[in-house]
């Protein structure tokens, strides 16, 4: 990438993207609940019932989130075109 960044669910080890396995654990799980029709306020609920915290150990709102989706939505669209 131009600038590599942290995404959730991953980590810039400088050369590539590597799985981070904890926060992917919770990737799957926004996927799983989105494609079962839940919406994004109340997925961010559920993982806050659950006890779930962001990489900086906050709440996950609706903006995590839906910045998740996006991210890894980007990603998996930026793989697929390199494979």
């Amino acid at each position: 990438p131009y600038i590599p960044q942290d995404i959730f669910g991953y980590r810039w080890n400088g050369e590539e993207y590597v799985i981070e396995p904890n926060e992917a654990s919770i990737v799957r799980q926004v996927f799983e609940w989105y494609m079962a029709g839940d919406s994004a306020p109340k997925i961010a609920k559920k993982l806050d019932d659950r006890g779930e915290r962001t990489r900086l150990g906050n709440r996950f709102t609706k903006r995590v989130v839906y910045n998740i989706e996006k991210a890894t939505l980007f990603c998996t669209k930026f793989i697929k075109c390199f494979c």
